[in-house]
């Protein structure tokens, strides 16, 4: 069986890995496209190929630009099962990578400079588009698709896992790391970074 975690940065995406490589015993490459398999784009989509038994993160920002894998020709079909984790909210979520950026968990929380203003627009704008651009290809085209909310994973993961899929999840989440971070009270530009969000005008699905 080989299984797809398709996301973008602080969505859940190495917990789901996770849960899944112990619900259908399988073995848990996490990033494996990115730091094992194979040297150019050919060598990581042969080992997707050949090998079996896995589950596997895909990142967005993998497709944008051919980076890792060429889009337009990347076969999704080969995955029994795509499982795609994601924020519904975006402010949330770039603050919580520029957390991490910053070395937020030292205690101290650093405000967004020019240079990650910069970064939103040239980098992360670009991958979350391509996120939801697969995103629709991966709902309209995929035999198994299953949308896990950030948001709605934290309170009962797997409780929430089993209503979502109609898979019998019984993992335990001892594995997940419950975020209670406040970024609007930590950040004094937290605002500055959510009207630039806003201003993405994403085509979301």
């Amino acid at each position: 069986m080989k299984i797809a975690v398709f996301s973008t940065p602080r969505t859940c995406s190495t917990f789901m890995c996770d849960v899944i490589a112990n619900n259908f015993n399988v073995i848990n490459h996490n990033e494996g496209v990115y730091t094992t398999f194979g040297s150019n784009k050919e060598g990581k989509i042969e080992w997707l190929k050949l090998n079996d038994d896995y589950v596997v993160k895909l990142f967005a920002k993998y497709f944008f630009d051919n980076l890792y894998i060429i889009q337009e020709t990347f076969d999704w079909n080969m995955f029994d099962h795509v499982f795609i984790t994601e924020r519904t909210d975006l402010t949330e979520q770039m603050a919580s990578i520029y957390n991490i950026w910053h070395d937020g968990n030292s205690g101290d929380y650093i405000d967004f400079t020019t240079d990650d203003t910069i970064d939103l627009y040239n980098r992360h704008k670009n991958y979350m588009q391509t996120f939801y651009d697969i995103k629709k290809h991966l709902l309209e085209n995929h035999k198994s698709v299953h949308v896990v909310e950030y948001e709605k994973l934290q309170t009962d993961p797997i409780t929430y896992l089993n209503d979502i899929t109609g898979i019998t999840f019984t993992t335990s989440t001892d594995t997940l790391t419950k975020t209670n971070i406040n970024y609007k009270e930590k950040y004094t530009n937290y605002d500055q970074l959510n009207t630039i969000i806003n201003n993405w005008n994403l085509l979301k699905t």
